[in-house]
């Protein structure tokens, strides 16, 4: 059996669009020899004249002795005339053979201009038109050589079509012979890498689809009283939930409200929605309130207390003010904030409580739901299964969870530091930005987490990490939105940033003698905001714990 790259573990469920050609990506796997390789969706980028050339090629073949065989597999009905081959993309016909050589072209520019250039040596490439569901009526008049194209009528022996043309003749002399050279060209450890972008979008929209589910169920369901708890898991679609909610009262004319603890998650409501005066936490409701009976909002616990207290006296005031109401990250507000909340739905109403017991990050006691409809949802659509793995083996959940990612995700990083030592915290923690981004990915897609306090983080006080600028919190305006540093690399903490999610994850400050259950949920909460990647900066003593853990 050849060698798949990428290997089927990092594919993952594959879209619609890509399974034909993944299809024969394996079986030519599984016919060719071990001595060949197989590589499919390969992506590269060149630079030539400022300009950046971009391609995709279904197949490279690669033989034992350097030699490469570009295939291009071409689904469904194809129509044959004065451009030879050609295949219809909405109304206009695009020639195959022009788009195999423009693709052979920038592969050999690619591995021209790559930074170990020798002795000029070039690539031995040859091409190959693959069409599993056309008969080729004039193949001599279809632009490429009558043997280099496996139709209908000869599409069960394309491996045996791969390995003759191998044999044909040896390679060029000039041409490189250097198979770990050839193969790290295309495997991205030189300047070709996989396109990791499309892995970080393929995961995230996959995420967004999957997630609609959980709002198709709820959208069917009716009955007065509505009241509806769902506690699911990180990543299962309780934000798509609450989205189509608002957006599906606005629409009827009624009002509704979104409420939520964390200020960030109310921002990016705010944001998706577009109804900015349906979206806020509770404590800038309670402000809110507070300040349009005349009192005086200084920022400060003693104003935050007396405008939280004032609400939940005068709540009944506002009874039934809601046709929908939607409360997010229920696990985080105390039972009496609930309570008040409840009364400002309408009796026939949509009351409906979001909440993920595994994030309750605050010590207090829980409210009670008696009567209410229920659903319980332990699968994630946005976490891989290399994250939910590691939750489950560390037991961070009491039940395990399950993944539906799109993507089986990346191998986690760990780096250590020293306790107590801020050099080398921040050292280890650059060393694995660095890495990913030496992978491909960049700073955008990636967010480093603390798993402390704002107040008590020696990463936050740190303006730069693997020579980029950190964007973080540094103030509020008089309306309590947060203030921004200029950076592109986010630095938050895990209490901040709950409700959102990145490609990539660093958790750091990871400093615990043992795993209690308060860490146990940092832990879980920063660990499930990855749609792609997780990395985690221990210190020695943790990173111990976590080793015997997961060893148990």
């Amino acid at each position: 059996m050849a060698e798949l790259i990428p290997h089927p573990e990092l594919v993952g469920p594959v879209p619609a669009n890509k399974r034909e050609e993944y299809k024969t990506a394996t079986w030519l796997a599984e016919a060719l020899p071990p001595t060949y390789k197989v590589f499919h969706s390969v992506h590269w980028a060149t630079q030539n004249c400022d300009k950046t050339f971009l391609g995709e090629i279904d197949f490279i073949v690669l033989s034992p002795l350097g030699r490469l065989l570009l295939i291009e597999q071409k689904n469904g009905g194809l129509q044959e005339g004065k451009q030879g081959l050609t295949k219809l993309y909405s109304t206009k016909p695009k020639s195959v053979v022009v788009q195999m050589n423009r693709s052979l072209e920038n592969l050999l520019a690619a591995f021209e201009a790559r930074s170990d250039v020798r002795n000029h040596e070039q690539l031995d490439i040859d091409m190959l038109v693959y069409c599993p569901d056309y008969v080729v009526q004039n193949k001599a008049a279809a632009g490429i050589p009558v043997n280099r194209i496996v139709d209908q009528h000869n599409s069960i022996v394309l491996p045996n079509v791969i390995l003759d043309i191998f044999k044909e003749r040896p390679p060029h002399k000039e041409a490189c012979q250097d198979i770990n050279l050839i193969s790290d060209f295309l495997g991205n450890r030189l300047r070709i890498r996989y396109d990791i972008g499309f892995l970080g979008q393929l995961a995230k929209s996959a995420y967004i689809e999957q997630g609609a589910g959980l709002s198709e169920w709820v959208s069917k369901m009716h009955g007065v009283p509505f009241r509806l708890l769902i506690d699911a898991t990180a990543g299962s679609g309780k934000t798509q939930l609450a989205l189509d909610e608002l957006r599906t009262a606005h629409q009827n004319g009624l009002s509704a409200l979104y409420v939520c603890f964390n200020r960030n998650l109310a921002v990016d409501m705010k944001t998706a929605t577009g109804l900015a005066s349906a979206c806020t936490t509770f404590h800038e409701m309670a402000r809110v309130v507070y300040e349009s009976k005349g009192f005086l909002y200084q920022a400060g616990t003693t104003a935050f207390q007396a405008s939280v207290d004032y609400f939940l006296d005068h709540a009944h005031e506002l009874a039934g003010s809601f046709d929908v109401l939607v409360i997010d990250e229920a696990q985080d507000f105390e039972a009496a904030w609930l309570q008040a909340l409840f009364k400002l739905c309408t009796p026939e109403g949509r009351l409906i409580a979001l909440m993920d017991s595994n994030q309750r990050l605050y010590e207090r006691e829980p409210c009670d739901f008696e009567g209410w409809i229920r659903i319980d949802h332990p699968v994630s659509n946005r976490c891989p299964r290399v994250v939910t793995d590691i939750i489950n083996q560390l037991e961070l959940v009491e039940e395990p969870i399950g993944s539906r990612s799109a993507v089986e995700g990346l191998d986690t990083l760990l780096e250590t530091y020293t306790a107590g030592d801020a050099t080398s915290l921040a050292s280890a923690t650059s060393a694995v930005v660095a890495h990913l981004l030496k992978e491909g990915h960049t700073a955008d897609e990636i967010v480093v987490l603390t798993l402390r306090g704002a107040e008590s983080s020696a990463l936050l006080k740190l303006d730069e990490l693997a020579q980029h600028r950190v964007k973080k919190i540094v103030g509020r305006t008089a309306e309590g939105d947060f203030i921004f540093s200029d950076g592109d690399l986010v630095v938050d903490t895990v209490f901040r940033f709950k409700g959102r999610s990145a490609n990539c994850v660093v958790l750091s400050e990871i400093d615990f003698h043992e795993l209690n259950e308060n860490t146990k949920r940092r832990l879980f909460v920063g660990m499930t905001r990855a749609r792609l990647r997780l990395a985690l900066v221990c210190t020695t003593e943790a990173a111990e714990v976590l080793s015997q853990k997961i060893n148990e």
